[in-house]
């Protein structure tokens, strides 16, 4: 057999092994070409959006060393949690693991976020508007939680500077 024959059977195998399906669904070799790349690139596109998802939420877990950094993980959670949704609970458990902290110190966290943390405190003194606690919502909700964090996203979006603080900064550190 000679090399032209040799690589042209290795060409075959190869195409018919990335094709999707079963070589008899394609009318020519190309066709099989042309569906092994489109596949190719679609699970290229999947992979490049799990690893944006990844990077996103990749520091989760990770010491936080100050207050606000502890708050920016807590909202980066929050928006991949119930992406999309207008406002998200994150209960103490959720936001011990996300900031590396303890359970006790996740209630003052959100008590801090939710009301401020004093005029010498790192987080306004007080609060964040677009933090509410999650207690209080049993009201409008009555299956949420005795405890928790809600982040409500409209008025996230609404706060310039938390905004910039907690979204821009964290997604800028993310591209480093």
């Amino acid at each position: 057999m000679s090399d032209e024959a040799l690589d042209h059977a290795a060409f075959r195998q190869l195409v018919w092994a990335l094709a999707p399906g079963d070589a008899e669904d394609y009318d020519t070799i190309v066709d099989g070409a042309r569906a092994a790349i489109e596949e190719h690139r679609e699970l290229q596109e999947r992979v490049d959006d799990l690893e944006q998802r990844l990077d996103r939420i990749g520091d989760i877990g990770t010491e936080k060393t100050n207050k606000e950094q502890k708050v920016a993980a807590i909202v980066t959670y929050a928006s991949q949690k119930d992406g999309g949704m207008r406002g998200t609970v994150v209960k103490p458990k959720e936001i011990a693991g996300v900031a590396n902290v303890s359970k006790r110190y996740a209630y003052d966290l959100i008590d801090d976020i939710v009301n401020g943390d004093g005029e010498d405190g790192s987080l306004r003194d007080d609060g964040y508007p677009w933090a509410l606690d999650a207690s209080t919502q049993t009201a409008v909700d009555k299956d949420a939680p005795d405890r928790g964090l809600v982040v409500d996203f409209d008025r996230l979006h609404d706060d310039p500077e938390s905004l910039n603080k907690f979204i821009n900064e964290t997604s800028a550190e993310e591209g480093r």
